[in-house]
């Protein structure tokens, strides 16, 4: 996959993945804030230059629940999908039970 198998785009942390295998993919997930999502909703850039993406204490955190993520180029990213603007994060805002990952 390109992009990513999934761009949460300011979904509420009740979300929910369960059972599913990833694999072969640039991002495994896709991060975007809520004020991210409106801006590129109507047009405008979803992250301007210069400016600091989310910050990871402030992120919404998911379960990720019995799932297998191989092979994938990154775990997580931020930006938007309709661009495949991606900056690499760091994945501690998804909480993992029963996921293994592995190259």
């Amino acid at each position: 996959m390109h992009g990513s198998t999934v761009w949460t785009s300011g979904i509420a942390g009740d979300f929910d993945y369960r059972n599913n295998v990833v694999a072969g993919a640039n991002y495994v997930w896709v991060y975007q804030s809520g004020a991210s999502a409106q801006s590129d909703a109507v047009g405008r850039r979803a992250q301007l230059p210069g400016c600091p993406p989310t910050a990871p204490h402030e992120r919404t955190r998911y379960k990720v629940v019995d799932s297998l993520f191989a092979n994938n180029n990154k775990i997580a990213g931020t930006g938007t999908g309709a661009r495949i603007e991606f900056a690499d994060i760091d994945s501690s805002f998804l909480d993992r039970a029963g996921t293994k990952i592995s190259d």
